[in-house]
């Protein structure tokens, strides 16, 4: 008899993150990953320096999320003092 249904045990590797349906939306530019927790941060309270403020303005005024993104990962640790979460 033909089973309809075969099953097959399969192994992924995502290209890109994954939404596992939690019900909480995360910005691009309001979290970070850094040593594999995710820290979920309003921008608007990380304490920054001159330096790291006018580099902001300068990648936000770019255009490009890939550097705002790579601001973010370069300069983790404003962000991550003031985040609300950690998963």
């Amino acid at each position: 008899m033909n089973n309809f249904i075969e099953n097959y045990q399969i192994t992924i590797t995502p290209l890109c993150p994954i939404h596992l349906g939690s019900g909480e939306d995360f910005l691009p530019t309001n979290y970070l990953i850094d040593n594999n927790l995710l820290y979920e941060f309003d921008p608007s309270e990380a304490v920054l320096n001159d330096a790291e403020r006018q580099k902001l303005l300068l990648v936000a005024n770019s255009n490009d999320i890939r550097d705002v993104y790579l601001f973010f990962k370069n300069n983790s640790l404003p962000f991550r003092l003031c985040a609300q979460n950690k998963i």
